[in-house]
């Protein structure tokens, strides 16, 4: 803690430092579903502080922050409290290059409940969703560059290493714990100045620490469109092809090859912004370390009729295309009202949530009705 200490100081005293306090409560009303009807009412609370600072040193940018979040999910027993913390380095080699190290930390007693499907750590699946509060960690480290390397033509790379899973032997039978490298590569060509073409390359390989030990790696190779179609919107089309395998230890390996793609559209005027984005690939499932085909769609909206008032809605879900869990899936729809003055925030809303899976079978569907408050502060001379 010293260093962060440190540098928190260093925000909160000197001009080129800058610092954000934060703190977000929410109070919910979460009800299974059954017929779509409501089957119980349970109360549940959770509050989210923040601290974020930072502190800039001719071309070196160094970031931290802490961001913990306590859940009290049953008023006899002790709240569940998750760590996040993450730190960052920035330094510009020159005008267009920039040398980047990020690390981000989260462990704790992770409420993986069906109503905050939206709230993943570490990309748990949808198996993986429905298991209460779990004692869980996940940690991601990168180090990446960023930068022209030609008129036009930018490479953006980074490799890293992530590791994840439950802490505790009972849940590390339904969520084993995972680890392995990650690079990622790209080279991104300004064709005009609306459209640009890249080509990217992903690697990543995890050893899952299960009963019987596997390995799964996936290579994934796409080229890519992106265009401004007008001033309020853009368009962005990918598709490729990926290389998997999952192989458990003393058996041979036997890779195969599926198709990669996905597309995402955004349009925004001051008072209106909507996205969209849907993607097909494989991916690594958290529990058993196979590869399993994933389809996922994303829609949100917002509209803002006065700069105090926002309403938006959301719809996002996941689904499993391979034959040994085809079905499963997860889905999110969430709408809510905020209103906004520096530096209050107010909202009230509704998630639904919904998750099936075919092992262990299981088909549930929860309601949450929600009123969030938030305050944010910038404290110090140097807050900016």
């Amino acid at each position: 803690m010293g260093a962060a200490s440190l540098l928190i100081a260093l925000a909160l005293s000197a001009d080129h430092g800058f610092a954000t306090l934060s703190v977000q409560a929410e109070a919910r009303a979460a009800a299974p579903l059954a017929g779509g009807l409501p089957t119980g009412l349970t109360p549940e609370a959770s509050i989210r502080p923040a601290l974020d600072a930072g502190y800039v040193a001719g071309t070196l940018r160094a970031t931290a922050g802490y961001h913990p979040q306590i859940t009290a999910t049953s008023f006899t027993a002790l709240p569940a409290v998750l760590h996040r913390a993450q730190a960052g380095l920035e330094w510009r080699l020159s005008a267009g290059r920039r040398l980047l190290v990020d690390q981000s930390l989260v462990f704790g007693q992770y409420d993986a409940s069906l109503g905050n499907l939206g709230e993943g750590v570490g990309g748990l699946p949808p198996p993986a969703l429905l298991f209460g509060i779990v004692d869980y960690l996940t940690s991601d480290t990168a180090v990446g560059l960023d930068g022209s390397i030609a008129p036009r033509l930018r490479l953006r790379s980074a490799l890293g290493y992530h590791a994840s899973g439950a802490l505790s032997e009972t849940a590390q039978e339904r969520i084993p714990f995972q680890h392995g490298p990650r690079l990622t590569l790209e080279l991104e060509h300004m064709a005009t100045r609306r459209d640009a073409i890249s080509g990217s390359l992903r690697l990543s390989a995890d050893r899952f620490l299960t009963m019987t030990p596997r390995t799964a790696a996936i290579a994934e190779a796409t080229a890519s469109w992106r265009i401004i179609v007008t001033r309020e919107t853009g368009l962005r089309l990918s598709g490729g092809a990926a290389g998997a395998v999952s192989v458990e230890d003393g058996q041979a390996p036997a890779p195969f090859v599926l198709p990669v793609a996905s597309a995402s559209f955004t349009y925004g005027v001051p008072r209106v912004r909507l996205s969209l984005d849907a993607a097909y690939s494989p991916q690594a499932d958290a529990q058993s370390g196979r590869i399993f085909q994933r389809a996922g769609v994303a829609v949100s909206s917002e509209y803002r009729p006065t700069s105090q008032y926002t309403a938006r809605a959301s719809f996002g879900g996941t689904w499993s295309l391979s034959e040994e869990t085809l079905g499963d899936r997860t889905v999110l729809g969430e709408a809510s009202l905020s209103w906004r003055e520096q530096p209050v925030e107010i909202s009230a809303g509704l998630r639904v949530a919904n998750a099936q899976i075919s092992q262990p079978p299981s088909n549930a569907t929860e309601a949450r009705a929600f009123v969030s408050f938030s305050l944010t502060a910038r404290p110090g001379p140097g807050a900016r």
